[in-house]
């Protein structure tokens, strides 16, 4: 997520991420059928076991990052499951729709696109079943089948704004500005969870019972000293609960994770700072824990397993590539730089073995081309 992006710049009405109207809203694109994408074939290089022991810490890692697909255009969000990761393209712009849904096995190989035409895919999530992706302008969520296949709408909220995507049992959710919305997986009624606040929520994310979210301090009616980190039970709440409030939630943007005992975060640090902070606070609440002060000032994403938080660092797009992926032990200590040099790193998730992210990429003289890239290196 660029720095300006719609869904990283605020304009003030009622949508996640921004923009006031959308002549797109009415599109509900084909998925069509699969095609070929212009990739980077696994090279042969192999993967660079990192020589951590299997009981990992935190504190080592990383190795050769391997391109599994180049020429993306402006890719973001990305999901894996066992035998493929997936993303999305957002797109040149969202009058041009060619935003895709693309998947590519673990070990790389050809791309193929899952579906087309889209205004502007933000962020991806898988079931085992279907890929989901939440279209920002188009104000929908979509579906399409691993395999490939027809694109199916499972939500149209008839405007733009959708921002952030979590898939959970039977139902998706996704944030619509100061609001969490929901619908279920099939299709059917959009379910609004939380009454609407002041703040900005953009991304999700879940745990069997619960949706969490941080909420930036932008207000739709002229601003906000602090941002805060929320919970609410999956079917509804009449009030989120504030787990963290205060100095330790005074500039979060977008960077979210859970596991089975604490929500992860970072405060953005000023434009140009390169202060920002990483920390993390019990699901039930309490005082947070600053985990990493970093000299960055933009962390995009954020994902965790049983011993690190991983995450993106954005760099200074769009002069240098000189973005990073970096990870942390749950407990402290010494980030540790997995990948640098990297053009501008936003979406990550992870599987056991593997780190996996998207590049943006460093388009001279132009908001968006198809110079992004989809990376991956060991824990």
């Amino acid at each position: 997520m660029r720095p300006t992006d719609p869904a990283a710049v605020v304009l003030v009405c009622a949508a996640t991420a921004a923009g006031c109207s959308s002549s797109n809203a009415s599109a509900v694109p084909d998925g069509g059928t699969a095609s070929d994408a212009s990739t980077l074939a696994d090279s042969g290089t192999s993967e660079m076991d990192s020589g951590q022991p299997a009981s990992d810490d935190g504190s080592t890692g990383g190795g050769t990052p391997v391109t599994l697909a180049s020429g993306q255009n402006n890719p973001s969000g990305i999901a894996v499951d066992g035998t493929n990761v997936y993303w999305v393209n957002a797109g040149t712009s969202n009058s041009s729709k060619d935003g895709t849904v693309m998947k590519v096995p673990l070990a790389g190989g050809t791309a193929t696109t899952l579906a087309s035409g889209q205004a502007s895919p933000d962020d991806v999530a898988v079931d085992g079943q279907s890929v989901y992706w939440n279209d920002f302008w188009a104000g929908t969520v979509m579906s399409v089948p691993v395999a490939g296949g027809a694109a199916t709408t499972v939500a149209y909220e008839g405007h733009d704004g959708m921002a952030g995507l979590a898939v959970q049992g039977s139902h998706a959710y996704w944030s619509d500005a100061a609001q969490v919305m929901s619908a279920p997986l099939a299709g059917g009624s959009v379910s609004t969870l939380t009454s609407e606040r002041v703040g900005l929520i953009q991304t999700l994310a879940s745990d069997a019972s619960n949706l969490y979210w941080v909420i930036s301090p932008i207000s739709l009616d002229g601003g906000a000293a602090n941002g805060v980190v929320a919970s609410c039970p999956l079917g509804g709440c009449s009030q989120e609960t504030v787990l963290v409030s205060g100095p330790s939630t005074s500039s979060p943007w977008g960077a979210l994770a859970v596991d089975a005992t604490s929500v992860y975060w970072a405060n953005v640090g000023a434009s140009g700072s390169r202060s920002a902070v990483i920390l993390k606070a019990p699901l039930s609440g309490g005082t947070p824990v600053t985990l990493a002060t970093l000299d960055s000032d933009e962390p995009q994403s954020m994902a965790v397993d049983a011993t690190s938080l991983y995450w993106t660092s954005f760099g200074d797009w769009p002069v240098t590539a000189n973005g990073a992926v970096m990870k942390i032990a749950l407990a402290g200590g010494v980030p540790v730089t997995l990948a640098s040099g990297q053009a501008a790193p936003a979406g990550i998730t992870i599987d056991a073995t593997s780190v996996y992210w998207t590049n943006e990429g460093i388009c001279p003289g132009s908001a968006s081309c198809a110079l992004g890239s989809v990376v991956k290196v060991s824990k």
